[in-house]
């Protein structure tokens, strides 16, 4: 059974602890923990606007309830006898019906820790095998995270540091010098009988620039993770040089994985309005023109009624 007290609150992603802030500076090469968090949450924000709920009630947060799928893979929607309709992560207790599903939750949030029987909630799967999206998003943010740093230490390298050589007399006038330099002052008045020529030296790292290749690579990933979100993503430069064949393949792949996220969401909105008698809906918040029908393209012919309602026993 999972234990709410030992799983990471939603309250993650905005802590009070930081203040809603990173720890520490940004330096112009930034660490592999700095860039996880930065794509971190650039991920996470995109997978919880991929989906728009309607006509939830007042008292349910779509926020909470998107990032409880992505983070737990489901979201409980209950009807508190006190609160009334609650959008809540949820915790399996030891009681399961013969298809695996839950006949009890503990349905929580912040600060709140709640028992509810089978007629009183309706279990939302992210997709078919209850995969958090955050499983994805941290295989992703690792590879992106590995290539942006090594982007960052090449374009760095390109620099050709000053070397200033000189007696420990001349040291405060080549400072003085070279801060004129670094300012990009248009000219630099010296004493002529200052000599200056041997003072200054170079040093070329001989490291190849290969940015440019990294950076095709890294929008690759990003794009592979749009994909799995699906969010049509085709870059213009690799556009130009797809066949038809290669886009609509690149549409079936992306709608079908947008497809199993949208079918679960769409079969929890049935239940959840055949039980408690409203009017709930969920819709792609983009490419909604590619998502016509309710049942997924993989299952043809399958039936909402098909699947067994949560707490059966």
């Amino acid at each position: 059974m999972d234990n709410p007290a030992n799983t990471k609150p939603f309250a993650l992603y905005h802590s009070p602890a930081t203040n809603g802030t990173f720890a520490g500076q940004f330096n112009s090469i930034l660490t592999a923990t700095q860039l996880n968090q930065i794509y971190q949450c650039y991920f996470m924000n995109i997978a919880a606007t991929v989906f728009e709920w309607e006509n939830l009630p007042d008292t349910v947060d779509a926020d909470f309830l998107e990032f409880a799928l992505i983070q737990d893979g489901k979201a409980a929607f209950c009807n508190d006898r006190d609160r009334g309709f609650l959008g809540l992560r949820a915790a399996d207790q030891s009681v399961l019906n013969l298809y695996g599903y839950p006949v009890k939750i503990n349905g929580y949030g912040i600060n709140f820790n709640q028992e509810y029987n089978a007629d009183d909630f309706v279990l939302i799967k992210n997709n078919p095998m209850w995969t958090p999206t955050l499983f994805y998003i941290n295989y992703f943010v690792d590879k992106i995270a590995k290539t942006q740093q090594i982007i960052d230490i090449n374009v760095n390298a390109q620099k050709t540091p000053v070397i200033l050589k000189g007696t420990s007399n001349q040291k405060l006038a080549l400072a003085n010098l070279f801060s004129k330099y670094d300012g990009s002052q248009g000219y630099i008045f010296i004493d002529k009988d200052n000599d200056f020529n041997d003072c200054f030296g170079s040093v070329n790292t001989g490291a190849p620039l290969v940015a440019k290749d990294l950076y095709t690579l890294l929008e690759s990933y990003k794009s592979e993770f749009l994909s799995f979100l699906g969010v049509n993503n085709v870059q213009n430069e690799k556009a130009e040089r797809l066949i038809t064949d290669e886009v609509n393949a690149n549409n079936q792949f992306v709608s079908i994985n947008l497809e199993t996220m949208l079918y679960e969401r769409k079969n929890a909105c049935k239940q959840i309005n055949e039980r408690f008698g409203l009017d709930v809906n969920v819709k792609p918040r983009v490419q909604s023109e590619i998502i016509e029908s309710d049942k997924p393209a993989f299952e043809d012919g399958a039936n909402l009624d098909d699947k067994p309602e949560e707490g059966e026993e």
